[in-house]
């Protein structure tokens, strides 16, 4: 997993993973609060889901994962937590979907929880399980946030 802040990556500048690089130049220039919700393709295999959704409590939230893509997740308006853990170390409470390129595990003890701010974003790799859209603080926020998907490759 990566988490950063997309004021603080240029252009130019070298990536930590360069399958990245058309993602984050995606993010960079396009107008993120009038980008429509649905999906958009951005070249490179990638696209670009844009979705609004009332954050809720982590119990009604589940951990995932994908095989095919790596997805980078942006906040554009909004507060939400997002909890991470390794697929390695979790419990899978429904199997790989290759038609959705999902899977789904049950709750760990232990996770990290990153709390994201607009312009926040992180990277979750094949090996990260993630639960997005989570409440961050006392009450549910409205979250405008940007999914790109990046195929992993090999």
């Amino acid at each position: 997993m990566i988490f950063g802040q997309l004021d603080r990556v240029e252009k130019g500048s070298p990536m930590p993973d360069e399958r990245l690089r058309g993602g984050f130049l995606f993010l960079l220039s396009a107008d993120l609060i009038l980008l429509p919700e649905g999906k958009h393709d951005i070249g490179g295999g990638m696209r670009a889901i844009v979705e609004t959704y009332p954050t809720a409590p982590a119990n009604s939230k589940r951990f995932e994962a994908h095989r095919d893509n790596i997805d980078i997740q942006l906040v554009v308006t909004g507060l939400e937590r997002m909890d991470c853990a390794f697929t390695n170390t979790l419990s899978i409470s429904q199997k790989y979907d290759p038609s959705r390129d999902v899977m789904f595990f049950e709750p760990p003890g232990i996770y990290t929880s990153i709390s994201v701010v607009p312009g926040n974003f992180a990277v979750f790799y094949p090996s990260d399980a993630h639960r997005p859209g989570v409440i961050l603080g006392d009450s549910p926020a409205r979250v405008k946030k940007v999914v790109i998907k990046v195929p992993a490759g090999g």
